[in-house]
């Protein structure tokens, strides 16, 4: 806790004030380079906090202190949840993503704190095809 607590503590503070520059909140940052920069700096920053997020959880993971709480999520609801998570990127690369699933009544059990990386991977996996006219 300790250790979550120090790690976490100035990084988030970091993000908040990049966000605060990043969205002007106090005035004009002046020239585009800072607003670009600033945008890097909090990219950076949630890049890493996500990071530290997955090491922390290994370690619970490791001495057996993970609560996990799984629960049965219909498939339909995790798939459509990726489909929105990577379409709007699909699209700015040209990509249509077209799903072809069939109807399924069944359920997959997941663990709603990872949900973030199971939709990422599944999302790799997602078939997409380039829309031609």
């Amino acid at each position: 806790a300790t250790m979550s607590h120090e790690l976490r503590t100035p990084l988030n503070a970091v993000i908040g004030f990049s966000d605060m520059m990043r969205h002007e909140t106090f005035g004009k940052l002046g020239s585009d380079h800072y607003v670009e920069y600033v945008s890097l700096i909090h990219d950076s920053g949630q890049h890493l906090l996500e990071l530290i997020n997955d090491v922390l959880d290994v370690s619970k993971i490791e001495s057996g202190t993970m609560q996990l709480y799984p629960e049965d999520v219909p498939i339909h609801n995790l798939v459509n949840a990726t489909i929105r998570m990577v379409r709007d990127q699909a699209a700015t690369r040209g990509v249509m993503l077209d799903v072809n699933m069939p109807e399924v009544d069944g359920c997959t059990l997941i663990e709603w704190i990872r949900q973030a990386d199971d939709l990422q991977e599944l999302g790799r996996h997602v078939q997409v095809f380039r829309h031609t006219d």
